[in-house]
């Protein structure tokens, strides 16, 4: 597959009110995340404190690709190594509220060896981050479930559900 540019979400997604201003101005983020997946299963990640899941996956550090970054953002926040299988392109967010554009690349990966400890970042021990693995149409169920009490969260749960429907469709 190639990368390409599947979904763009915004503000106006969730307010149809809201009118986006400038984003020339905002900061950028450069991200990878995607799935990890296990035979039947994906990785999903409970932010209980904050009530929604999650795919794993995290911010591209200066010196890395995005394919190293996810590899190092499953390592930390699921604790297994993983193999790229493809990249199902990328989702660009614009986040008024923190006057953000984030760019995604959405990764899919077996996972390799066995699962062991994850090494979470005192913010995510912080907002109650926890592993499972469930099927992808689990991970679907929990996220239409999620009622997150933070503006992020709602960008994450729009996000994620594209990313697990589009993997589930290239099955």
């Amino acid at each position: 597959m190639s990368d390409s540019l599947y979904l763009t979400i915004s503000d106006t997604d969730f307010d149809p009110s809201f009118v986006m201003g400038d984003v020339s101005n905002y900061a950028t983020r450069i991200a990878s995340r995607g799935i990890v997946a296990d035979g039947e299963s994906i990785a999903l990640l409970n932010v209980s404190k904050l009530a929604f899941y999650k795919l794993p996956g995290g911010g591209v550090e200066e010196s890395e690709t995005p394919e190293i970054a996810f590899k190092r953002e499953i390592m930390e926040e699921v604790g297994c190594d993983c193999n790229i299988s493809y990249s199902l392109g990328e989702i660009v967010e614009y986040r008024d509220g923190f006057k953000l554009k984030q760019t995604s690349h959405i990764f899919v990966s077996d996972l390799v060896g066995q699962v062991g400890s994850n090494h979470l970042e005192p913010d995510e021990l912080a907002e109650g981050f926890e592993v499972m693995w469930v099927t992808p149409i689990e991970a679907i169920r929990l996220l239409e479930s999620s009622a997150p009490t933070d503006y992020e969260g709602k960008f994450i749960i729009k996000r994620d559900l594209a990313i697990i429907n589009s993997y589930i469709g290239g099955l």
